[in-house]
């Protein structure tokens, strides 16, 4: 099948390659422009993710029916005297225009009363007396689009006025902010670490292809396939937007994902079809239009067959996420399994015509090949692998001492997995900015200067029938203040204020933890307890997620190989990676370490999100490049070789282009890395690390080893699976 579709792409390459630009080009305007509802960053949202039917979840449901939630916005003004009869005039127009504004429901200002001294107004003036806010809230009930049209328009005119009061006193400084804009500043350091990811890693990885490839014309082909996936996937990602409510790190996710395969699979076809066009003709003979479609054909028959296993066990692995009973993890999902499948569409379609279109230019050396001191370089990188090199040779050396250098690789393993044994969760939003950005200093200068219009920390539903519990809870230490219950619903509801929570997030969580231990029936909502709930809930559906993973990448390799042995063998080495990887990710992000040289500060955990999709990721990358692998080794066994020379080919002849692929994977990562969004730095470092470890420690050499100290018993099976291979097993 693969053979034909190659075959047909090469003989109508030109109509593959203008349906593939008129889709890329048509979705990438559709997501970069909007249609209404504003661009794909537009309708990204970003807030505390909610778990249907956890107990937070109940009491919001119930808050919602007392008091339906309302978007608020607000201008915090800093050196300015709230008696300042020079700032009576701009503070009433402006709020009095504000009024007037559509979906504003009410503004407060030290003059709504007509008396910057009333007691009614002392909540809007800094407990320092040298600053004042004005406060505006929305009809309660608005939907997405309207409650963001609406904040956009009042920060403008709280901007304005911030102007104006600067223009009277000068020395005075304002932060315009709240709930709703926080979503619209991470959406907009999304697009700019996304901007800043692709000036990063697109250049990088080009310059790595020309030199893996001996020159620009090959490079550009994974390049062309990448760029085609990565529109195909935002435009896709735009579309669901209207389905699904999709988290603001979803757009650099997909990116990261479709990049870093699409480059993948494009190197892996081009330097197949190179290899094909060199075999097919030896002696430097041209090659006609039918010879060089028909390479093509033996391109898309071999590499592709690889990347539709690899795409299939990537596709397993982040398929996992549906099983998390969150939304927007959910969303990931499926956002996820979209782009690897479009990235396999677009290596085994537009790629093939791609190819068949250069040609024999991809043969030809290239005009950089002629460059002084360059050409001799590029050359003896190779840009086609020889039947041995240094890879057969790394082979060889391994095969003398397996077990020591097995033994050695795992040891390792697990000395850079230590630190994951203290791994913390956590769930952030606002943390995600850098510490400069305008809505954390806006949040931190509320919560310190103006603690009486501040969010409550924490939500209580109190059965109506439970006083006493009602009364432990107000009477608790660490709860500065509470307001009067409300009945709704068989529950006393009541809202608190905790001493000093701001400075204390992990004392917060445990009151919760230990108050919902009085009573099952007791419900606590607000930032800490929605965060233990998103917790446990990924907590609960990880094994089944693992499992999963596992069972199905398990079929998926045996029904490539016909062996039991070598799937579990690769299911083990690729957990204790991760293992590292975690590892990893926790001495560097949790314990505060390389803070300075990767630009973050630490939150004391890693966000919960970064270890699901690290996992899900890292795991799928990983199979991938074991599937590179495995198919060069069997490839080589089928043609005679013993099981010995069969993983010195196998390495030989996949080394090169799992190595120069990890590399450019990296390169992307660490490109996205460098934006200030924290949970892509973690995600972007994590992946990283991961292909690095696996590439390195794993492939080259606990892979060869293993399979050295194993042999013939690599492909043991039972009589009754050789059976159902025999059956169904995936081959050519």
């Amino acid at each position: 099948m693969l053979e034909r579709l190659g075959s047909w792409s090469a003989r109508r390459r030109r109509l593959v390659i203008v349906v593939w630009t008129i889709l890329a080009g048509g979705l990438i305007a559709l997501a970069s422009l909007g249609v209404g509802g504003g661009t794909v960053f537009d309708r990204l949202e970003t807030s505390l993710p909610r778990v249907p039917g956890s107990n937070s979840q109940r009491l919001d449901d119930l808050l919602k029916v007392h008091n339906p939630q309302a978007a608020q916005v607000g201008l915090l003004l800093r050196g300015v005297s709230p008696t300042d009869a020079r700032l009576e005039a701009p503070l009433t127009q402006a709020t009095e225009a504000i009024a007037d504004m559509p979906h504003v429901d009410r503004v407060l200002s030290v003059y709504s009363t007509g008396d910057p001294t009333s007691p009614l107004v002392k909540p809007l003036i800094s407990t320092a007396g040298s600053g004042m806010a004005v406060a505006v809230q929305f009809t309660p009930g608005l939907d997405v689009d309207l409650s963001k049209s609406a904040t956009l328009a009042v920060a403008a005119r709280l901007d304005d006025l911030a102007r104006e009061v600067r223009s009277v006193v000068p020395e005075s400084t304002a932060l315009v902010g709240g709930g709703p804009l926080i979503g619209t500043e991470i959406a907009a350091q999304v697009e700019a670490d996304l901007k800043q990811g692709e000036l990063v890693a697109l250049p990088l990885s080009l310059l790595i292809m020309v030199i893996v490839f001996c020159g620009f014309l090959a490079a550009t082909v994974p390049m062309i396939g990448a760029g085609a996936a990565i529109c195909v996937a935002l435009g896709m990602v735009f579309g669901m937007s209207y389905l699904l409510k999709l988290d603001s790190s979803v757009v650099n996710i997909v990116s990261i994902l479709g990049l870093g395969l699409s480059i993948d699979y494009g190197l892996l076809m081009v330097s197949r079809f190179r290899e094909e066009l060199r075999q097919a003709g030896e002696g430097g003979a041209v090659l006609g239009r039918a010879e060089v479609d028909a390479a093509v054909a033996r391109c898309s028959a071999t590499a592709g067959r690889t990347i539709v296993f690899s795409g299939l066990t990537i596709a397993i692995a982040v398929s996992s996420l549906l099983i998390f009973n969150v939304d927007f993890i959910r969303a990931l999902g499926v956002a996820s399994v979209a782009v690897t499948i479009i990235a396999i569409l677009v290596s085994i379609t537009l790629v093939p015509a791609l190819l068949a279109s250069f040609g024999m230019r991809l043969r030809r050396p290239s005009a950089l090949s002629r460059v002084p001191g360059l050409g001799r370089a590029l050359t003896a990188f190779g840009d086609v692998a020889p039947n041995t090199g240094f890879f057969s040779r790394l082979a060889v050396r391994i095969q003398r001492l397996p077990g020591l250098i097995a033994v050695l690789v795992l040891i390792l393993l697990a000395f850079l997995g230590t630190p994951a044994l203290n791994l913390q969760p956590q769930n952030s939003t606002l943390n995600l900015l850098p510490r400069d950005s305008n809505a954390r200093q806006f949040v931190a200068i509320l919560n310190a200067e103006y603690p009486a219009i501040t969010t409550p920390d924490l939500y209580f539903g109190v059965p109506e029938n439970d006083t006493e519990l009602e009364a432990l809870i107000e009477a608790r230490p660490e709860i500065e203040s509470a307001t009067e219950p409300v009945s709704e619903g068989g529950y006393h509801l009541f809202a608190v204020t905790l001493v000093d929570s701001a400075n204390s997030p992990l004392a917060s969580r445990e009151l919760v933890l230990e108050l919902r231990a009085l009573d099952p029936d007791l419900l606590v909502s607000g930032a800490s307890a929605q965060q233990l709930d998103f917790v446990e809930a990924v907590k609960g559906s990880t094994p089944l997620a693992v499992g999963v993973v596992l069972l199905a990448t398990f079929v998926v390799l045996f029904l490539m190989t016909g062996s039991v042995v070598i799937p579990l063998k690769a299911l083990v080495m690729n957990l204790a990676s991760l293992a590292a990887t975690f590892g990893l990710l926790t001495w560097i992000f949790q314990a505060g370490h390389l803070e300075g040289w990767l630009g973050f500060t630490s939150n004391g955990g890693v966000e919960t999100i970064v270890i699901v999709l690290t996992f899900a990721m890292g795991f799928g990358l990983s199979m991938d490049y074991e599937v590179f692998l495995l198919s060069r080794i069997l490839e080589a066994r089928e043609q005679g070789a013993s099981d010995a020379e069969a993983v010195q080919q196998g390495l030989q002849r996949s080394g090169r282009i799992i190595t120069s692929a990890a590399v450019i994977v990296v390169v992307v990562f660490l490109g996205f890395s460098t934006g200030e969004l924290l949970v892509v730095k973690q995600i972007g470092i994590g992946l990283a690390a991961a292909v690095i470890i696996d590439a390195t420690l794993v492939r080259c050499l606990l892979v060869p080893a293993t399979m050295s100290m194993l042999g013939r018993a690599n492909w043991w099976s039972p009589r009754v699976l050789k059976k159902v291979y025999a059956r169904f097993g995936l081959r050519d």
